[in-house]
């Protein structure tokens, strides 16, 4: 017999106590308390997971629908006739546990969307933790670049998926309210002016997050618009030919090439 600490999936904390009858090879949980919700006709048949932190904190999970029960047997590889035994966690199927650290990642998110160095750093995180090891990285470091490459596209996908996928699902009333630059968002707006001061159709848009170029025939009136939103010192002309030669050879010449 021995004492435990048990965290249901309710949210429910009990102090139970763990007895083992050699003669049966069996092992029981007494000691629920009073008025135990999981202790109810409901929970026939659903499947019993105990998961074990430390010889006294343990956390039990009542897994009471086809799907719960069938996602748990394919994590671990089990058919309905092996679920009586101790399983290990580093058996767990890699690709969920690579979908668990990625909902994981996104879920302690406190700001809406990371910084590409943030994103890489996490994707790396996953695939050390997950598949890759400091020998594979040695030995095979053309095959560890791709999967970095590939981690951090699945990680990019699923958070989108998570922050914009209602939007795109939904749909959207009109062009305008598909794509959305919050201005406070924009740091400058790049667009090209001929000789006779033609605004270029082209403009490029420089956000916090990113760069996004466009293209329109009313490229005037969508700048002069811009502008009495986040100010004339933000619309700026794209240089010259001549201007980026001239600044490409002065950087070579500070650098005494």
């Amino acid at each position: 017999k021995k004492s435990v600490r048990v965290l249901w999936n309710d949210g429910t904390i009990t102090d139970s106590v763990f007895t083992w009858y050699e003669s049966k090879n069996e092992l029981r949980i007494t000691r629920f308390g009073r008025g135990f919700s999981l202790l109810n006709p409901s929970v026939t048949g659903a499947l019993f997971v105990l998961v074990k932190y430390t010889e006294q904190d343990y956390e039990a999970f009542i897994l009471n629908t086809e799907d719960d029960i069938q996602y748990y047997l394919d994590a671990f590889g089990l058919t309905p006739a092996e679920t009586n035994r101790p399983v290990e966690f580093t058996k767990i199927n890699p690709g969920i546990r690579e979908r668990q650290a990625i909902d994981n990642f996104i879920s302690n998110l406190t700001i809406e969307f990371p910084t590409s160095q943030e994103m890489s750093s996490a994707a790396r995180k996953i695939m050390y933790d997950i598949y890759l090891n400091k020998a594979m990285v040695i030995n095979d470091p053309d095959k560890t670049l791709l999967m970095w490459a590939d981690a951090e596209y699945k990680l990019f996908r699923a958070l989108e998926q998570s922050r914009y996928g209602g939007m795109i699902t939904k749909g959207f009333n009109n062009v305008d309210d598909f794509i959305q630059i919050p201005w406070d968002n924009i740091t400058a707006v790049y667009t090209s002016v001929s000789s006779n001061n033609k605004v270029s159709r082209r403009f490029r848009i420089e956000t916090d997050k990113g760069k996004f170029d466009f293209s329109s025939a009313e490229s005037g009136r969508l700048l002069k618009t811009a502008r009495g939103y986040i100010g004339n010192d933000k619309i700026l002309k794209n240089p010259t030919v001549l201007k980026r030669l001239s600044m490409m050879f002065k950087k070579k010449n500070k650098k005494g090439v």
